[in-house]
């Protein structure tokens, strides 16, 4: 009989191909693209897929509105510049997309271990498709 895997393991692989996921979606065929607050010019190897709202919201941890191609030092070393990140999704989306997300966050969301499981094929069709 096959182990039951862990919601720790099953959140863990989402967030490695969801982040997989993020970065490929940002750039162009060479593996290039933009940092959505700095706009410098980035490898998806050097970026990391930088939160507007921190992952401990489970709401907007994998909502693709909420994640961007972001430079590891924006996001590391100036807090993911929040400021700069917030312009962005305005004017990406539209107004008012910072006070959604913000607002979608506080809301309580637990998946379940299926649901998670399905997150985590979705996006590996979408890696695929890429």
């Amino acid at each position: 009989m096959a182990r039951k895997v862990k919601r720790k393991t099953l959140v863990r692989k989402l967030d490695r191909i969801f982040s997989e996921y993020i970065r490929e979606r940002d750039t162009d065929n060479r593996g290039y693209g933009k940092c959505c607050t700095s706009s410098k010019t980035i490898h998806k190897s050097k970026g990391h897929a930088g939160h507007f709202i921190s992952r401990r919201f489970m709401c907007t941890r994998w909502d693709e509105e909420n994640v961007h191609l972001q430079s590891a030092y924006d996001n590391t070393f100036l807090a993911g510049r929040q400021y700069e990140y917030a312009l962005f999704l305005n004017q990406k989306y539209h107004a008012d997309k910072a006070t959604e997300l913000l607002i979608k966050s506080r809301e309580t969301c637990k998946f379940s271990t299926d649901e998670l499981q399905e997150m985590i094929e979705h996006y590996k069709s979408l890696l695929e498709k890429l």
